[in-house]
């Protein structure tokens, strides 16, 4: 019998998702041929001389998405392509067995906005997860926003958001049909209705509030022929006033004569401070400072693009950093908010572990690495003092912890590769975890399963991890229908 890569496939997922409990439905690996004739393509002659070498592109015409040859060249690709998919056995099966699995409830780590508690839930089915809120942890929920209702069609999405320091607005980015362009739009949660501010043309930007505003980042209005054609230069940050008109917002920077670079903008805690920073590309960022109750000057702190810097925040007025200057594997610095001279100081020094986030809990300092591939968190005091590691459920992967700076309250989520997302509650005084919610599973359980670490050697002699994950008691002879999977790329790992 012949076993073809599907059949594998199949022979996996039935290895990996099927409770112990259940009878394996066996599938037969007789699975023949199926004859798949593509479209003709036509080639052109289009040869590129890049430096001396000649690099041959003779599917360029494809690149114009707006022809009609293109058009119907898609249509017979996509026409192709179902009629294979129609004749896979099993296929009905496989989406079934999916859906089962896939169909629970999740929820995200909750958190504190004034005096109630956020959090988004998913039925397990929904397109977006709904943000809900509850006056307290028991308490019962209430709908604050349902992504899943922002258009009839479902192609509007949610984007980044941001409350109010004392959590009575929100506002939020709305994306129509994937664009990057967002819509910002603000909600009074006192009484639960839209304000009549909408900010428009926003892209790549968070929103950042202080006093009775917030700041954002934009591009200027492309004129009406160009909306979705005209070229993005001079990224531009502002300042929204609530109960005004986006054409009364106040410039706060811009670059005249770097027309491709993006700037950001983020508030301390505290909103004293106004933190800028200025970027050329997907690595390295010049940044500034304004101290917003001060004289509102702007202060250049870094200058040039060579490394990474990104403020956690400020502790009075000393600036917490988070950069890989001089460190590959990160450390956190602190910095003299007035831009002075002085030498920069090690809070965290580098780690033989990639140092990734730092949060501030507590007034403690939460570090989180990444140690072969899977999370480790390590606590310190304010000053840099380590205090102790975070005792985590096992090797997976921790989002979060989420919390105040003010507050020993914190949540954080943890998942592994035969774990769902759970969300434990953390304290951070003594730095104990409960489980606070996990999720009910349809027909799986597992502890049924096994997720282990081993290590090979790269041709380079590089040790590099990889998981293997398979059911409790599988002989390991070799001879296991095996998917394997890699990525490699941007400096990101592959987390449980």
């Amino acid at each position: 019998m012949k076993k073809t890569p599907f059949t594998t496939l199949l022979l996996l997922f039935c290895l990996i998702s099927c409770n112990t409990d259940q009878k394996v439905e066996e599938i037969s690996t007789e699975f023949k041929s199926i004859e798949m004739k593509y479209p003709e393509t036509r080639k052109d002659d289009v040869v590129e001389d890049y430096h001396g070498v000649k690099v041959a592109d003779p599917y360029r015409w494809l690149e114009d998405d707006h022809s009609d040859e293109t058009g119907d060249w898609v249509d017979r690709q996509i026409d192709v392509t179902e009629d294979y998919l129609s004749q896979v056995p099993y296929r009905d099966k496989f989406v079934e067995r999916l859906e089962q699995l896939w169909e629970y409830e999740r929820f995200s780590s909750p958190f504190k906005e004034g005096d109630r508690y956020y959090f988004f839930k998913n039925d397990g089915l929904q397109n977006q997860s709904v943000l809900y809120s509850k006056a307290s942890l028991n308490g019962n929920p209430e709908v604050v926003l349902d992504p899943n209702k922002f258009s009839d069609d479902g192609t509007a999405s949610l984007g980044g958001f941001s409350f109010s320091k004392d959590g009575s607005k929100l506002a939020y980015q709305v994306s129509e049909g994937g664009s990057d362009w967002r819509t910002v739009y603000i909600k009074d949660l006192k009484n639960n209705k839209l304000l009549d501010d909408k900010v428009n043309w926003v892209k790549f930007s968070g929103l950042s509030w202080f006093d009775n505003g917030f700041f954002y980042s934009r591009y200027p209005a492309p004129k009406e022929e160009e909306k979705l054609s005209a070229k993005n230069e001079f990224h531009q940050l502002y300042y929204h006033e609530l109960g005004t008109k986006q054409s009364e917002d106040k410039l706060i920077y811009e670059d005249k004569k770097h027309a491709q670079r993006n700037v950001y903008a983020s508030t301390s805690d505290d909103e004293q401070y106004l933190f800028i920073s200025t970027s050329e590309s997907t690595s390295g960022n010049e940044l500034k400072v304004i101290n917003l109750k001060a004289n509102g000057q702007l202060t250049n702190l870094v200058d040039g693009f060579d490394n990474d810097y990104n403020v956690i925040d400020n502790n009075g007025s000393t600036l917490l950093v988070l950069t890989n200057n001089e460190a590959p594997n990160q450390r956190l610095i602190a910095i003299d908010a007035s831009g002075a001279q002085s030498e920069w100081k090690d809070i965290i020094p580098e780690a033989k572990e990639k140092l990734q986030s730092v949060r501030i809990l507590n007034e403690q300092l939460f570090a989180t690495y990444l140690k072969d591939a899977s999370s480790m968190i390590k606590v310190f005091k304010m000053d840099g003092t380590f205090i102790s590691n975070l005792t985590l459920p096992g090797i997976g992967t921790i989002g979060g912890p989420v919390g105040k700076r003010d507050s020993q309250e914190a949540f954080y989520s943890f998942s592994s590769y035969t774990r769902p997302s759970s969300i434990f509650a953390l304290n951070t005084e003594d730095l104990s975890s409960k489980i606070y919610r996990s999720p009910t599973l349809n027909n799986y359980n597992a502890d049924d399963y096994i997720t282990k670490q081993e290590w090979f050697k790269s041709k380079d002699g590089t040790k590099v991890p990889m998981f293997i994950t398979h059911k409790k008691g599988l002989k390991m002879d070799g001879e296991r229908p095996t998917l394997l999977y890699g990525y490699g790329g941007f400096n990101i790992s592959l987390t449980p």
